[in-house]
């Protein structure tokens, strides 16, 4: 997880006692990339393929899938909001 926000600023504009709300709102937005091992054997009929479908013969086994994009992740201002936690972006 990659909170992107940093890489266009200093260290010093984001300490910046005024700049607290917007370290907060710019830590919302996060950049992930994921790698997911699914173990065993997939064939097009555990995706409910049937004969005359395109992709019937598809057989993987140990298959690995990349995943990668933005999240929205508010745990952190509504963490702030209600008092649970203290501001600790970046």
């Amino acid at each position: 997880m990659l909170k992107p926000a940093p890489i266009f600023g200093s260290k010093d504009f984001w300490e910046a006692p005024g700049n607290r709300k917007l370290r907060t709102v710019a830590s919302v937005f996060k950049f992930y990339i994921r790698n997911n091992i699914i173990h065993g054997d997939l064939t097009g009929a555990d995706f409910g393929l049937r004969e005359g479908n395109a992709n019937l013969n598809f057989a993987v086994r140990h298959d690995r899938v990349w995943s990668s994009g933005f999240i929205i992740d508010l745990s952190e201002v509504l963490g702030l909001k209600a008092g649970l936690v203290r501001s600790r972006t970046f």
